[in-house]
């Protein structure tokens, strides 16, 4: 799950099916900065940039700024929604 203050959202599944990038692009600060509680308790921070609805978005773990992946486009469309 995906934990911010006014809840938490997601699944396993979703970073999941997220696909790893080859390189980094040209990439401005993330528009927000996430907590991640994976079912076994452990935890993660991602920084997070949300696209528009049909395209895929962005997710990186903090520890490591050279790796992002693609996020599917259904859950951008999600990500849209909820932050409407």
């Amino acid at each position: 799950m995906i934990c911010y203050s006014s809840g938490c959202f997601l699944n396993d599944t979703s970073i999941s099916t997220s696909v790893k990038r080859d390189s980094i692009a040209d990439i401005l600060g993330p528009e927000f900065d996430v907590n991640i509680t994976f079912t076994d308790g452990s935890k993660e921070g991602y920084h997070l940039w949300v696209e528009e609805k049909g395209q895929q978005s962005t997710l990186g773990n903090v520890k490591d700024s050279n790796t992002v992946y693609a996020v599917p486009e259904e859950v951008t469309d999600w990500f849209v929604e909820l932050l409407k």
